[in-house]
């Protein structure tokens, strides 16, 4: 079949004419749904090629009643962490022909849900991403549920959403507590993260089995509150020095943030890192290895998270994926650096 298509764009009829399948088959194949056999789609995307043809999305949103956005809801002081999450989401959503749309907002704001709604309907999305800690709210979540496909990135609790991409924060933190003790330190100090993440609790968790698990008695004085800042890092490691608890060899900051922040103290009291004191984070960003001494921490696949949860989403709202219950939990890794001493 020859086909002129001088001074003319190719329409999905023409590549349906081309291929000699129903407009119906072209459609699927472009939004990549089951139901054509590999030889068929095949067949369609060689003339797709051929003719040079591009989807209209615009169109296909009026057929398909999407809108090709994503929304992503964030309220996180870690601008390293938020990086990573806007690039996976934006990255995954412009590579298949979707456009993310960033919602900052404040999680204490009791109209949160209320906005949220309205927010999704004003611009017709079609689905959103929620990342901790407006994932740790679990009636938010219940009732955006009824509203608009969701995916949850590391809610602290047990979620019903069927779209939930996680890391293991109560294992990382029982790994690297066990480090610490390895090097020989029993007398370790642990700097919280906000209280209104669910990974907070599952740091401090890991961190307390660990202890346990060695036959380590907890000492409640060595446990200080932060917010993932690194301001509250500073005050939170004043304050392990101000309780007489001076003498701890090592201290285990929520985050790379509060870390850095606690080597600050250290540094004002004169308190050598690593000689006199151990100091480790949460996070792997940027700060930890651009820090002197660079410090210690773990590694979490923030934007390979971020990735994951706009894929599915995407995959879901498409009808691309079979499944539509997905709870994928990621794995840390220990990055170990010059923070760290052993001692006898």
């Amino acid at each position: 079949m020859i086909l002129s298509m001088e001074n003319k764009k190719a329409t999905i009829k023409d590549v349906a004419s081309h291929s000699q399948v129903s407009i119906k088959t072209v459609s699927r194949v472009i939004n990549n749904e089951y139901g054509v056999s590999k030889a068929t789609k095949s067949k369609v995307l060689k003339s797709i090629k051929a003719l040079d043809y591009n989807p209209n999305k615009a169109a296909q949103g009026l057929r398909s009643k999407k809108s090709f956005l994503i929304g992503l809801v964030y309220d996180n002081p870690d601008k390293f962490y938020l990086s990573d999450i806007q690039s996976g989401v934006l990255e995954t959503c412009a590579k298949n022909g979707f456009s993310g749309v960033l919602f900052p907002c404040d999680h204490q704001d009791k109209d949160l849900t209320e906005d949220l709604i309205e927010f999704s309907k004003r611009t017709n999305l079609d689905g959103l991403i929620l990342t901790p800690p407006i994932s740790d709210m679990k009636e938010l979540v219940k009732s955006l549920q009824l509203e608009i496909p969701l995916c949850v990135v590391s809610p602290g609790l047990l979620t019903s959403n069927p779209l939930c991409v996680s890391s293991d924060d109560f294992k990382a933190s029982y790994s690297m507590t066990c480090h610490l003790i390895k090097k020989g330190h029993s007398k370790i100090g642990f700097i919280k993260g906000h209280k209104g993440h669910g990974a907070t609790q599952h740091r401090l968790d890991g961190y307390l089995s660990a202890l346990t698990d060695n036959n380590i008695a907890v000492n409640e004085d060595n446990i200080t509150e932060g917010d993932f800042s690194f301001d509250s890092g500073e005050i939170a490691a004043k304050e392990l020095f101000k309780k007489g608890t001076s003498k701890v060899s090592a201290i285990f900051a929520s985050n790379d943030a509060m870390a850095a922040g606690a080597m600050k103290a250290a540094h004002k009291a004169k308190i050598n890192i690593p000689n006199d004191i151990s100091l480790v984070g949460f996070d792997n960003s940027p700060t930890a290895s651009q820090a002197w001494p660079s410090i210690t921490t773990i590694a979490q696949p923030i934007k390979e998270m971020a990735t994951f949860a706009a894929q599915i989403l995407i995959d879901n709202i498409s009808n691309k994926s079979e499944k539509k219950n997905v709870n994928k939990v990621f794995g840390s890794e220990l990055i170990f650096r010059e923070s760290v001493k052993k001692i006898n």
